[in-house]
């Protein structure tokens, strides 16, 4: 189990330190090779609308997902800094 669950929680540690320049919100284009937020928006893919990106900011309807996954996690493999993540996140959404 550990080894299935290894890359989502690096994917999720590098998700929430993206996040602590930006008081907790996950930034929605990440730079696969810094963890950076990408200053300038990628081509589309194709399908998606240029308009409907959320680039420069964070999207709580696309972070859903991942906010529950926090949660699950932080009590399943004791990571109570999910926990705070997604509270931070919460926290910040709700009051800016």
């Amino acid at each position: 189990m550990d080894s299935l669950l290894a890359p989502v929680t690096r994917s999720l540690d590098a998700l929430i330190a993206a996040a602590r320049p930006y008081q907790g919100l996950f930034p929605s284009l990440l730079d696969r090779r810094t963890g950076a937020m990408l200053t300038s928006l990628p081509p589309a893919i194709p399908g998606q609308r240029d308009w409907d990106r959320a680039h420069l900011g964070s999207n709580l309807i696309h972070d859903e997902a991942t906010l529950k996954t926090l949660y699950a996690l932080a009590t399943a493999l004791d990571r109570p800094d999910f926990a705070e993540a997604a509270d931070l996140y919460l926290q910040r959404f709700a009051t800016h």
